[in-house]
């Protein structure tokens, strides 16, 4: 959903604003998801929607085949600002929580597009490669 939603209305200027929240709540909900598979897969599970402390609690197993996928998508998928995995994972760290029910707030964290797709291709690929399903 959340590419459909970049390639549909978010990858060229103008922005389709429409987009911008259901794009960030569909990022943010599918790392989340992709880092607790990638727990689970390696005997560990974990629970919350704090992106950045899904990160920080994942087995060692896991952190390696992050570890083993980020220099090929910082290559395809470089954020702006060349920032580290963390930095980015923080950045959308409550993107989940406070996205979703953003009609009833005056603001919301800062969320930079490039950086969610990147950290979303590290964790689809550790995934991948933890799963054995390859590219």
């Amino acid at each position: 959903m959340a590419s459909h939603l970049y390639k549909k209305g978010l990858s060229n200027s103008p922005w389709n604003v429409h987009d911008l929240s259901p794009f960030v709540v569909n990022s943010a909900f599918s790392i989340e998801l992709y880092l607790k598979t990638l727990a689970q897969h390696h005997g560990t599970v974990l629970k919350g929607h704090d992106l950045l402390k899904l990160l920080k609690a994942q087995p060692a197993a896991a952190r390696a085949d992050i570890a083993a996928v980020l220099p090929a998508c910082r290559l395809e998928f470089p954020p702006v600002g060349n920032p580290e995995l963390y930095e980015c994972v923080s950045e959308l760290a409550d993107a989940f929580v406070r996205w979703r029910y953003l009609h009833e707030m005056k603001s919301a964290s800062k969320v930079h597009i490039d950086r969610a797709i990147f950290v979303t291709k590290v964790v689809h690929e550790a995934c991948r490669k933890a799963l054995g399903l390859g590219t």
